[in-house]
């Protein structure tokens, strides 16, 4: 299926905002009316009002396969860029059923965008200044080189869900206001530089699933102070320059059976000679 990014397009009808969802299932739109309820698939090139009378016969005849195409869904409250799409009817109406598969975009005028993504690609939002708000959907499973490059306005928590496996270098390369990187128990490699500049970082999770990571990894990262850190020593340590100009108040927290791990004060380690390593996890 072609990736859609229709995701939410108001249109007034009868008095009531009305709302397109494009869902993974290829080939359907789903449509909701004030009821919060799904009452329509339209065919995937369509954009039916349902204003006019034939429009409306349309949308009546397709009911059933609207709730058909509902099944495998699941509901969610999702927030990005710090708009909670539940709860903004600017958006559209509370209740409507977002796939978890999608991966939403907002920009800094709260528009939102949605693509049934299982690649992110090289580049795809390399540059775009006024990104925001990122959430990746449930069964992307890698991340391209460069794909928030330089998305300065990206802001808050990342969340990499369980499906990513790698994510590539430069991928989220001077992207300033994300504060917080959570890697899921999924995530086999990290590129080089991958974060390199972001110097809004504060604090990192990496999962024990992540075998190799390349160097510069989180080179920059000025105010980054605390990493809990679910991987051995071997693999930080092969990482050139991970922490290199990182906070001189690095904390590492690692797992207290992991003997590859000595605590201490004031260690060099990734580039950095003034790194804490605490065995409390």
């Amino acid at each position: 299926m072609a990736n859609k990014d229709l995701l939410i397009t108001q249109e007034q009808a009868a008095g009531a905002p009305k709302n397109i969802i494009v869902t993974p299932v290829a080939g359907q739109f789903l449509k909701t009316n004030g009821s919060n309820n799904p009452i329509t698939a339209l065919p995937a090139a369509a954009d039916i009002s349902d204003s006019t009378a034939a429009g409306r016969a349309m949308l009546t005849a397709a009911d059933a396969a609207a709730q058909a195409a509902l099944l495998p869904l699941v509901p969610t409250t999702r927030t990005i860029g710090g708009v909670n799409l539940s709860a903004n009817r600017s958006l559209y109406d509370i209740g409507v059923v977002i796939p978890s598969t999608l991966t939403l975009i907002a920009d800094t005028s709260n528009n939102v965008k949605g693509y049934g993504l299982t690649t992110i690609p090289n580049s795809w939002q390399s540059g775009a200044g006024t990104l925001k708000g990122l959430s990746i959907g449930q069964g992307v499973t890698s991340i391209g080189s460069s794909a928030f490059y330089d998305c300065a306005a990206l802001v808050g928590t990342l969340i990499i869900p369980n499906s990513v496996t790698s994510i590539g270098n430069y991928a989220f390369y001077s992207c300033d206001g994300i504060t917080k990187l959570v890697i899921s128990n999924s995530v086999t490699s990290l590129g080089s530089y991958m974060m390199q500049g972001s110097s809004g970082l504060t604090a990192v999770t990496i999962s024990n699933s992540v075998t190799s990571i390349g160097g510069s990894a989180f080179q920059g990262c000025i105010n980054l102070v605390n990493v809990d850190c679910y991987v051995t020593k071997t693999i930080i340590d092969s990482a050139t320059s991970i922490f290199q100009t990182t906070s001189v108040s690095l904390v590492i927290h690692a797992r207290a059976s992991d003997s590859t791990w000595t605590a201490g004060i004031g260690l060099t380690i990734g580039g950095n000679s003034s790194v804490d390593v605490v065995k409390d996890l």
